[in-house]
């Protein structure tokens, strides 16, 4: 996992920006998120994670932006419950969410919106990742995960592909109403045993 650099120094600045405007009780709530969010990161005995704690990982993401960005952008995470036991790689959707937040609401001076939804369709669970920005390029809409393109898109798709061996699948597209979304659908159970096995042995020799 590389966390973003600017993610760390924005969130540092905005702490020393709080403190320096005597809201200590602001600064000492993005400390404790940045705390969490760092120690769900580093938690090395939880490579493979409920899909539960791989949505409160987002919603720390998420809050930890919003106290940085000053409220510039809104989110929602509605995911049905049923879906929450799934076990998953750590760290498959937070990469999708920073990418909406840099290349979807930083181009835009108008309130934005992340929406996450996750839901049981036909055995799969399908996890909707959706952004009010303007969407992405008709080069991107043709993104080939085995480019360099979109480099934090295609690490995602190529850790489905290999641990999940084939049964996930991720796609990107425009909404009819502006802005973009990334769908990924995994097995109704997310990782066999088998593939968790794979998964803690690979991480064990360091991949």
């Amino acid at each position: 996992l590389q966390i973003n650099a600017h993610f760390l120094y924005n969130t540092l600045a905005s702490i020393k920006g709080y403190i320096e405007m005597n809201e200590a009780q602001a600064a000492s709530r993005l400390l404790m998120m940045l705390a969490s969010f760092f120690n769900h990161s580093l938690d090395r005995d939880g490579i493979c994670i409920p899909l539960g704690e791989e949505i409160e990982i987002v919603r720390v993401y998420l809050e930890i932006q919003q106290m940085v960005y000053a409220e510039q952008f809104d989110f929602t995470i509605d995911v049905d419950e049923a879906t929450l036991a799934a076990r998953v790689p750590k760290f498959i959707l937070q990469p999708i969410i920073e990418n909406a937040l840099i290349h979807g609401m930083s181009e835009s001076d108008a309130m934005g919106r992340i929406e996450l939804y996750g839901r049981l369709v036909k055995g799969k669970i399908r996890i909707r990742i959706e952004d009010s920005g303007p969407g992405f390029s008709p080069e991107m809409l043709e993104w080939d995960p085995h480019t360099k393109r979109g480099l934090g898109m295609r690490n995602v798709y190529k850790r489905l592909e290999l641990y999940f061996a084939g049964r996930a699948q991720m796609r990107i597209e425009n909404r009819p109403q502006g802005g973009g979304c990334v769908v990924v659908e995994l097995p109704e159970g997310g990782m066999s045993v088998e593939e968790v096995a794979a998964y803690d042995q690979d991480a064990i020799g360091g991949r």
